[in-house]
């Protein structure tokens, strides 16, 4: 299934596939064939017969349909997004905003530091900037429009993380967080396990890296991509942590970068070929640059500020053992390759559109 650009995000629902570049969006069936187009794109979200669609305000789509149901306010500049009991969430540039779901009309708006992190779960609500972590109570929407009262904070952490956290995945009662690193403070990126019923830092895991991608959980294991920022080659390495210690269980060094996506027994990684002079590695100002590969994915200023990358790789390894299963060489990327893992199917994006490996 082509697209305009390039494939910067996919989403899995229950009928559809549904992926994004900057200038489309689309629903695709199973066996491949064009559900509904729209013409523009951004990251994508997909709640309950929604799908949220981070364009240049968040627009709001009957999943089934594709036909629009609300946009939010025009001077948006929408991230992360997140519903929780008829309140959408949403990070911005410097605040969080909460709007009704079901018209899309602004309930209520919190400044924050820079690039807040979203971090959410059926049962609580939690925004990181820089070393702060507060819980939002999530809120409820009984009857009407009326705007309400910002969301109450229930609880505050100030664990005194350093540097800056690049990602975080909340499981299980526990937070799974990769750093950047800082070369001036000679400090290395790490991933940390941070468990909330014991306010209590229960393992965290250096690397001799300059960066780690965001990462992915599953029952056993923890898993990222820490790398090194440089161009002449750029240099990485997939690795598996035990989730309980963080001690490393495998690691695979070779020609990746990006996000990995596990699902069963199987985790998928890949990006654009290290080396090429438009991986996107940093993009914007110094704070902005400090995100992972993946997260710059989406923009459309690389580290020459033209054309994505001509090709790419993406690899599947065993979860428990890191043995390489397969490797495919993708299209056109900027950076990242977009993941989705369901069943005994991978979805990925590059610059020829959606695809479906078997």
């Amino acid at each position: 299934m082509s697209l305009p650009g390039v494939v910067s995000s996919i989403v899995v629902g229950p009928e559809f596939v549904y992926a994004s570049s900057e200038e489309a969006t689309v629903a695709v069936a199973p066996d491949g064939t064009e559900q509904w187009r729209v013409e523009f794109g951004g990251g994508l979200a997909f709640v309950a017969g929604r799908l949220y669609v981070s364009a240049e305000t968040l627009v709001a789509l009957d999943a089934d349909s594709g036909d629009e149901r609300w946009r939010g306010p025009e001077e948006m500049e929408p991230g992360a997004v997140f519903e929780s009991r008829g309140t959408v969430y949403v990070t911005e540039r410097e605040a969080l905003r909460g709007l009704h779901a079901d018209s899309g009309a602004e309930r209520w708006r919190i400044d924050t530091a820079r690039y807040p992190r979203l971090v959410a779960d059926d049962g609580q609500v939690a925004v990181l900037t820089g070393e702060r972590v507060r819980f939002l109570e999530p809120g409820v929407v009984e009857t009407g429009l009326l705007r309400e009262s910002r969301p109450r904070v229930v609880q505050t952490l100030e664990p005194g993380w350093y540097p800056e956290i690049v990602s975080a995945t909340l499981v299980d009662g526990a937070f799974y967080l990769g750093q950047f690193g800082d070369s001036v403070a000679d400090l290395h990126a790490t991933a940390r396990q941070f468990h909330l019923m014991t306010d209590d830092e229960r393992w965290v895991t250096p690397y001799d890296w300059s960066g780690v991608s965001a990462l992915a959980v599953d029952d056993e294991r923890v898993y990222g991509v820490p790398y090194h920022a440089t161009l002449d080659p750029l240099e990485s390495s997939v690795v598996a942590l035990d989730r309980e210690t963080g001690t490393e269980q495998w690691h695979d060094d070779g020609e990746l970068l990006g996000t990995p996506t596990v699902g069963g027994d199987v985790v998928v990684a890949g990006g654009a070929y290290p080396g090429s002079p438009s991986v996107c590695v940093s993009t914007g100002d110094e704070e902005e640059s400090a995100g992972t590969p993946a997260e710059t994915a989406t923009e459309e200023t690389c580290s020459d500020g033209e054309q994505a990358a001509e090709s790419g790789v993406l690899r599947a390894f065993d979860a428990a053992s890191g043995e390489r299963l397969w490797t495919v060489e993708p299209g056109a990327s900027h950076g990242s390759y977009p993941l989705a893992l369901v069943r005994d199917r991978v979805y990925y994006g590059d610059a020829a559109g959606v695809h479906a490996l078997g």
